[in-house]
């Protein structure tokens, strides 16, 4: 509460300051060389110190600008427009006058020629053209060696977050390219992390349309935030890119590299990476992968837990070893032929130790168990695109995606478990080893062809996918689980092979007409088949010694066939000012398979999703954006088998035959706002789903807290979610506040032993930081996160929770002279809740000394210690439908690393005849 007076103190004195100053009225006119005045010119007026816009204006029809109040002092005017040259200059506003004529600017046609004039840079920071903001990455200062993303950092408007994503006017970046061309996928951190930031030229912010959109001239209503990074010329004609090494304490090392070669039709790049200091070398989708393979290893339910690495401080599950390879090329071979690629290599190896405690929920009261873990997991996979794309402009188009996949997964783990009943007498004990090993291949392609007609926006397209996926996979379980029962122990021994084969194929076709109707209105009609097909097999082998013995009870096979038909009718209205589409879809469905040798399965439905999108632009930066949309979910193929899987004794799964597919609604209205003169960015949203017939759980659980899970469709299910954000400027203390939060509501159904229990889990955070934007003598970051979790059960209420975790976090940076760099970085979290034995705490410290050599300091020397306190500690806690968990593990804990970096820059041609002077580029 202190803090938000002070805060508001400081709000208040600044906005009186403000008031208080003296104010001019500003007027000019902009023409060209031939006398004529320029419409729409943008005329923006800067804060000199920090690139900071403080007003601009858009000329009028005779050229004309104005504002009526600024206050009196020194800023950089500047102006654009389409084909002529940028004008800068310093603009002095005097304090003594009243009103100020700027008089008429001419602005020059760009039609000089290289060679014959010399064309100057004076580092303009940005420059507003329709809705794009255009950085001048020149403008902004970034230390030697620094990547793409401290550049990203210093731009007003665009924020890092801290799982190193990127947000632009508020809103996550989904497209990075480079000179206008996809970077190793759809993945903004590659390119962000690797890419030098003095090989940039511009940096282009704009909220793009999607591929048919673009093609067609039809606007489908979908809005991709994106970057796009251009690169300077010198960068184009030679290899440019970094390479690292570094050893520490404890064997803590790290390896990096990359280098890049762009040229005006090629471009290339390699990277690679390994450390064993929980780094990722991978991506969100690898990681998944990475979960899937590893199933078998599951403590019970037939899911892996696991953890997403991106924590603070660079926590995550365990010890983390990973490695990653990767090599990029697109290649433009002609105006309407177009090829990119990538191949990307990882793996990783993880080393967990952790324990935990799980309060488990009956019908009128709660057991206990305790839980220790030891698990060791390695992974590797490749991953090949391969994207073609032939476009016959205002004819017709055709684009080609192929990815293929190939994985390996391998592990081991031991666990030991005790469950307690209600009066804390011990009632089960288990020792349980599982090793796996399985492998994954996969191939997907989708194929697109776009025709368009004489008349302007009649448009026929032809889609057509399909995708293959093979795993095979053995698995061993050794269990011993002893129950006490009568006074006395009765014991079941496990000793299996599990031995799994599964495939996975799908295929789609699709036609689309796009009729205009007139008054920028179009219909759209659509029909779509689609075949999903999977093929699952498991034989389970008893182990006695060396020999085995098929378990015919356990073993069997699976196939599933799900089939759509769908017809669609969609209205699409592209005004000026919004877009609206709203469309009806008549969809029939066929699932047939055979569950097992008595249990066929055939069943069809027929449904109505209707769908509706809307958006309302009331400027060119604030929007409001509506969308509803239905869906049918067909069960899984594991949802449907009636055949129980025991990988963990105390926990059998078995499916259900008679599950019906999940009719889903989703509904989400956003608002986002964005102000270009003073960076000031207000985005919220909120959404909620309605599933009618939703799959969840029923469990059995006897006297001895054996479980036994079963699938089962629900009357209903209900959940929402909100999220807003918003980052303002403090002007007077150079300071950027963003303060940003989120809220999750779930309201779900489950029995328990026939008992019916509603769970309703609210979550939630709140996350405010400052970071100061005058960054040339001190870099700093400061802010805090406070979470919440609010769980209410109907049955055996005394349950209920809520717990929180607090964090408080800060990040400074220091450059001590032209050559030495100091950085801190403190995190302090704070996990409270009496259930979790009350509060514990988690401070981690680390710092770097950091030196640069040569004569463009293409070298640096720099010493990390990590967690200089030594008190690291992982904890995990969770609040599911029937179970509050509490676990904590093995984490990264206090090491000393010295890493060496050298920046490659080797270009051909000496300087390609460009010489680079303290504020021009001469050629």
């Amino acid at each position: 509460m202190k803090s938000a007076t002070t805060l508001f103190c400081i709000l208040l004195l600044a906005t009186l300051s403000l008031r208080a100053q003296p104010t001019v009225a500003v007027r000019g006119n902009v023409m060209d060389t031939e006398g004529t005045p320029l419409m729409a010119a943008t005329v923006v007026v800067l804060q000199p110190e920090d690139s900071v816009m403080v007003t601009y204006s858009i000329t009028d029809a005779q050229g004309n600008f104005a504002w009526p109040k600024l206050s009196p002092g020194k800023y950089i005017l500047q102006m654009a427009f389409m084909g002529y040259q940028d004008i800068s200059q310093e603009l002095h506003i005097p304090s003594e006058k009243a009103s100020l004529d700027l008089g008429t600017f001419v602005m020059q046609e760009k039609t000089a020629q290289l060679g014959e004039v010399t064309v100057q840079a004076d580092h303009i920071p940005l420059m507003i053209r329709g809705d794009t903001i255009d950085y001048n990455a020149r403008a902004y200062n970034t230390d030697a060696n620094a990547p793409v993303e401290d550049l990203l950092r210093k731009l007003p408007g665009v924020e890092i977050n801290p799982d190193g994503s990127v947000s632009a006017q508020g809103e996550e970046v989904q497209r990075l390219l480079v000179d206008g061309k996809e970077f190793f996928g759809n993945d903004p951190t590659i390119a962000t992390r690797n890419l030098p930031a003095d090989a940039i030229e511009r940096v282009k912010v704009y909220d793009g349309a999607s591929e048919s959109s673009q093609f067609t001239g039809v606007d489908d209503g979908q809005r991709i935030k994106t970057i796009d990074l251009t690169l300077r010329e010198d960068k184009k004609h030679g290899i440019f890119g970094k390479l690292g090494v570094g050893y520490g304490t404890q064997d803590v090392y790290s390896l990096n590299g990359n280098a890049n070669r762009f040229g005006e039709n090629t471009q290339v790049s390699v990277l690679g990476g390994a450390n064993n200091r929980n780094q990722p070398g991978f991506s969100m989708n690898d990681y998944i992968n990475f979960q899937g393979g590893m199933s078998a290893l599951s403590g019970g339910g037939g899911t892996l837990e696991l953890e997403m690495p991106g924590g603070v401080g660079g926590n995550q599950t365990g010890i983390t070893t990973s490695q990653a390879a990767g090599i990029n090329f697109n290649h433009e071979f002609s105006d309407q032929l177009d090829l990119r690629s990538s191949y990307f290599y990882n793996g990783a190896g993880n080393v967990l130790e952790g324990t935990s405690l799980r309060q488990s929920l009956l019908t009128d009261n709660a057991y206990s168990t305790d839980e220790g873990t030891s698990r060791t997991t390695g992974q590797g996979s490749h991953r090949l695109n391969l994207r073609n794309e032939w476009e016959v402009p205002e004819k017709r188009s055709l684009m080609l995606n192929v990815s293929g996949q190939m994985s390996k997964n391998e592990g081991q783990s031991q666990n030991t478990s005790e469950t307690y009943n209600g009066e804390g007498t011990l009632t089960n004990e288990q020792t349980r080893e599982n090793r796996s090993l399985s492998s994954t291949r996969g191939l997907d392609g989708r194929l697109l062809y776009q025709q368009l007609f004489a008349k302007k926006g009649r448009v026929l397209s032809f889609a057509g996918e399909g995708s293959v996926q093979n795993q095979a996979a053995n698995q061993w379980l050794l269990s011993d689980t002893r129950f006490f029962e009568g006074g006395t122990w009765d014991t079941e021994l496990i000793d299996q092979r599990q031995e799994e084969n599964q495939e996975n194929v799908s295929y789609e076709g699709q036609i689309t007409f796009t009729e205009p109707l007139g008054a920028k209105r179009f219909l759209e009609t659509s029909y779509t088949r689609s075949t999903a097909i999977e093929r699952f097999g498991k034989d389970f082998f008893d182990r006695t010694g060396e020999s085995e013995v098929l378990n015919t009870t356990l073993s069997n096979a699976f196939t599933k066939r799900y089939t759509t038909d769908a017809a669609t009718a969609r209205l699409l209205v592209n005004e000026n000012r919004y877009n609206f589409s709203a469309g009806l879809t008549f969809q029939n469905s066929l699932l047939v398979g055979e569950l097992a040798s008595d249990v066929p399965l055939e069943r069809q439905f027929a449904n109505w999703l209707p769908n509706l999108r809307a958006e309302y632009e009331f400027t060119t930066s604030k929007s409001l954006r509506l969308n509803y949309r239905t869906n049918l979910n067909a069960p899984s193929l594991q949802q449907l088998q009636p055949v129980i899987n025991n990988s963990n004794p105390l926990v059998n799964v078995v499916g259900n035959p008679d599950l019906q597919p999940e009719y889903r609604h989703d509904l989400s209205l956003g608002y986002h706002s964005f102000n270009q003169l003073n960076f000031t960015s207000f985005f919220a949203m909120v959404q909620a789903n309605y599933t009618q017939g939703q799959i969840t759980n029923t469990q059995t659980i006897d006297d001895q807290f054996r479980q036994t899970i079963r699938p089962v469709n629900t009357d209903a299910g209900w959940g929402g979610s909100g999220y807003a954000s918003f980052s303002f400027l403090l002007k007077p203390i150079k300071t950027s506040v963003r303060l940003n939060g989120n809220w999750r509501y779930n309201a779900a159904q489950q029995w328990v032993n026939g008992v019916q229990n509603l769970t309703d889990r609210n979550s939630g955070s709140v996350r405010l930081s400052l970071d100061n934007k005058k960054k040339e003598l001190l870099d700093w970051t400061v802010g805090t996160v406070f979470g919440l979790t609010d769980v209410k059960y109907s049955e055996l209420t005394s349950l209920n929770q809520r717990y929180s975790n607090l964090t408080y976090f800060t990040n400074v940076r220091v450059p001590l002279g032209e050559r030495w760099k100091i950085a801190t970085t403190f995190d302090y979290q704070q996990y409270l809740g009496a259930a979790f034995g009350g509060t514990q705490t988690v401070p981690l410290w680390s710092a770097s000394l950091s030196r640069t050599f040569g004569e463009r300091e293409q070298a640096e020397l720099k010493l990390l210690a990590f967690d200089l306190l030594n008190q690291n500690v992982g904890i995990s806690r969770t609040a599911n439908l029937n179970y509050i968990e509490d676990v904590q593990y093995n984490a990264l804990t206090q090491y000393f690393l010295l890493t060496f970096t050298y920046s490659l820059n080797r270009f051909g041609g000496g300087n390609n005849g460009i010489v680079f002077k303290s504020d021009r580029m001469e050629l």
